[in-house]
């Protein structure tokens, strides 16, 4: 499957991908678990208070998890991504609907801020209808439209389909699904309509590039290089392993379809992404010292390395 739309947001000459994920979290870290009395709460530090948050949610104690992750969200080094995520997923999970939606605006307004929202809405084999719980989908749309429309952010919608199909049904399912969710963001936010401030984009099915981190740029340079020469790519941004392996088996071949060839990029060892990808692009040495671009530069971890992956594998 591929049937999703992908959010681009235009920050200047920066632009960062924000996908559609259908289930948010943090990751995990495996603490002894305590007591969630004030006094300890109070004397731990804020990472520490995360992993347990996440291991009384794996555990299925949301209350806990809720509580800790409020003490979390309460200092000033808890105001992360990763805090909201807890505290939007916690709530879900107790069935507080109207908490969870204001945690999820907290999420799109810090992602928008940061240029790291990660989100996915995936739709049912060839329509623009929602897989899923329309109700959730439709409060995630309407907070990332009173994000965007609280910036000066121009939005990039692009919609994607599954490789059924003929080249031309996709691409004209996928620019539908793209328009369909531009009306719902501009219903949401009507300013957005002004402006040229939101534009669509059908991509059909393409080929996969999986980033992680700041190599989500560099992987984002090696589509653009690839599409100028007709080939067709989109880019992942996937920043836990554990994260992903924790979806179920239709939301990774949503995510990175199998019948299509995908290539990961990471300034890391590329051993365990032969589990996810055809080819990883890292560093299967010691590292270098200077500054970021020029390691990258050094090491190979380059858009054109990247792209030319990708055309190796195609033959």
């Amino acid at each position: 499957m591929g049937d999703f739309v992908q959010f681009l947001v235009n920050r200047g000459l920066a632009l960062a991908t924000l996908w559609i994920l259908a289930v948010l979290g943090w990751d995990h870290r495996g603490l002894q678990r305590q007591a969630a009395d004030a006094l300890y709460l109070e004397q731990i530090p804020t990472a520490a208070l995360l992993a347990e948050a996440q291991d009384a949610y794996n555990a299925e104690r949301w209350d806990d998890a809720l509580k800790l992750m409020s003490t979390a969200a309460a200092r000033d080094d808890g105001q992360q991504l990763r805090t909201f995520n807890g505290l939007y997923m916690a709530n879900m999970k107790l069935g507080r609907t109207a908490e969870a939606e204001e945690a999820f605006g907290k999420i799109a307004a810090l992602g928008l801020a940061t240029s790291n929202l990660a989100v996915k809405i995936l739709y049912l084999p060839g329509t623009t209808d929602f897989m899923g719980d329309p109700a959730t989908y439709a409060m995630w749309v309407r907070q990332i439209a009173r994000a965007v429309q609280a910036t000066e952010l121009c939005l990039n919608v692009v919609g994607h389909t599954s490789k059924t199909g003929t080249e031309q049904g996709n691409r004209i399912l996928s620019q539908r699904r793209a328009q369909s969710m531009r009306d719902r963001l501009v219903r949401d936010a009507p300013a957005l309509a002004r402006g040229h401030r939101l534009r669509t984009e059908g991509k059909g099915w393409d080929e996969t590039i999986v980033g992680t981190g700041t190599e989500v740029t560099v992987a984002l340079a090696a589509a653009d290089l690839l599409g100028a020469e007709g080939i067709p790519a989109r880019v992942v941004s996937m920043p836990s392993w554990e994260l992903f392996d924790a979806q179920d088996l239709e939301y990774q071949e949503a995510t990175i379809p199998v019948e299509l060839v995908s290539v990961s990029v990471e300034a890391g060892v590329t051993i365990g992404w032969e589990r996810w990808v055809d080819s990883a692009v890292g560093i299967d040495r010691f590292g270098a010292s200077a500054p970021g671009p020029e390691v990258l530069e050094r090491l190979g971890i380059t858009p054109e390395a990247v792209a030319q992956r990708v055309r190796d594998l195609l033959g």
